[in-house]
């Protein structure tokens, strides 16, 4: 009676356990989408378009 028990409790351990893998992998998960909709995409074209335009027209000015 006492090994049924035992083993009743290790399951109960291990059920809880993968319980809490699922909730934390689903929880990274959420995680991890919000940052990608939430991030800025940058097109490097854009960020060094400013730059040469300053550059040319210093260039110009010469």
């Amino acid at each position: 009676m006492k090994f049924a028990l035992k083993i009743k409790q290790t399951l109960l351990k291990q059920i809880k356990l993968i319980k809490m893998k699922k909730t934390i992998i689903l929880t990274i998960s959420l995680f991890c989408l919000v940052l990608n909709i939430k991030a800025q995409k940058i097109k490097g074209s854009d960020t060094v378009l400013p730059l040469s335009q300053e550059a040319a027209e210093n260039y110009k000015k010469k």
